[in-house]
This record gives C-alpha cells, sequence and structure tokens, in this order.
C-alpha cells in the first residue's frame, strides 16, 4: 500500500510542476471558445441546458486527451525504472489509474465551474451528483487510457496516433456521461438503466485493462 501511495503521490507532483498550468489554460480557452460559439444563441432555457451539458463533455474529451498525451513523455523514463524494479506491474497500473482518475475528475470540475461562470449552467446546485457522474466516468476513461498510452509510447509520433485510438473508444463513456448529467439537470436522480451501465463499463474496462496492461508494458 505504501508503493501504491509513493506512485500515487509521484503522478500528482508531476502533474502539478508540468501539466497543471497549461491543462488549466487549455480548459479555459476550449470553455471561452464553447461561450463565444454557443452563448450568443437564442434558446429556451431546457435546450440551453441540453446544449451546455453535451458542451462540458465535449471540452472534458479534449482535455483528458492532453492528458494522456502529456503523461506518455513525463513516463519514459519511469517505465525503464519500473521494468528493471521488482514493483508489481498491477500497482503500478492501478496507482496510474487512480492518480489520472482524480486528476480527470478535478478538471471535470474544472470546466464546470468555468461554465458555470461564462455559460449560466446549473452546475452546483447538484454537485455531489454530478461528481459522482465525473468519477466514475473518469474511471472508464482512464483505466483504457493508461493502456492505450502505454501502447503509443512504444511507436513513433505517439503525440497524433494517441488521440486519433483514444477519441472512439471514449464514445461510449460520454454518452453515457451525458445522459446521466442530464438526469441530474432535469430530474435530480439517475436513470437505473443508464447507472448500471457506468457501473458495468467501469468493471468491464478496469478488468480488461489490467488483465493487458503487464503485456502493453513489456512488450
Amino acid at each position: 500500500m505504501s508503493k501504491l501511495s509513493l506512485l500515487i503521490k509521484k503522478d500528482f507532483s508531476l502533474f502539478y510542476r508540468n501539466s497543471l498550468a497549461q491543462l488549466v489554460g487549455f480548459t479555459f480557452t476550449l470553455v471561452v471558445l464553447a461561450t463565444f460559439c454557443f452563448g450568443q444563441l437564442i434558446l429556451v432555457d431546457i435546450n440551453k441546458q441540453i446544449l451546455s451539458i453535451s458542451a462540458i463533455w465535449l471540452c472534458f474529451v479534449f482535455v483528458a486527451i492532453q492528458v494522456f498525451s502529456s503523461s506518455i513523455q513525463s513516463e519514459r523514463d519511469v517505465i525503464k525504472t519500473i521494468l528493471l524494479s521488482n514493483l508489481s506491474t498491477s500497482i503500478y497500473f492501478f496507482s496510474k489509474v487512480i492518480s489520472i482518475t482524480l486528476i480527470l475528475t478535478f478538471l471535470h470540475i474544472l470546466i464546470s465551474a468555468f461554465f458555470e461562470l461564462f455559460f449560466q449552467f446549473s452546475y452546483f446546485a447538484s454537485f455531489f451528483s454530478y461528481l459522482f457522474v465525473f468519477f466514475f466516468t473518469s474511471l472508464g476513461m482512464s483505466s483504457i487510457g493508461v493502456l492505450f498510452s502505454m501502447l503509443s509510447s512504444k511507436v513513433q509520433n505517439n503525440e497524433v496516433s494517441l488521440p486519433i485510438i483514444l477519441f472512439p473508444l471514449f464514445i461510449p463513456i460520454v454518452i453515457i456521461g451525458i445522459e446521466l448529467s442530464r438526469n441530474v439537470a432535469f430530474s435530480n436522480s439517475f436513470d437505473f438503466f443508464w447507472l448500471v451501465a457506468i457501473l458495468s463499463i467501469n468493471i468491464i474496462l478496469v478488468t480488461l485493462s489490467w488483465c493487458l496492461f503487464e503485456k502493453a508494458l513489456r512488450s
């Protein structure tokens, strides 16, 4: 457990030193662009709420891909050390998944807060419900993102290939996230089907990525 916590702490330290300012600036830019593109549309309140939710998730996908792209650069030397040490690949995998899940959840909250400021998106009134959605969608995206980030680190031009791989893989999770966000926005409760869907897809993705991670790490 101490090794797991040390690895998570290392990931947060790298994120704080190397990526935090860049990602916050990138997030702010995306929200401003979304506000400029959609904020002037004449919409009834319910349509504006739907548009806001979709725009938040679109911004989040771009930010998430940027997180995984930057993680490749910071992990190349660490991977060599992991392979030469006796550290369990499972501990390394779960440390990456936990740390990136928390980072993505934080960035999703930040995006929503910016939308609250610029786009009149009602977010803080149902904070904990949105936090549930953000965390479990981030968990699913983190598991496959860590796996494919590791695979793409072995090839040339991975900064180009990784977004092309991840974007379509994120689509099912984003669809579920949008539906759950709409449930929160309009009824403050979760539809049973979408709730089961997000929990099931997380179990499948985390298990599958964990089983394949060691082979991807040592390939």
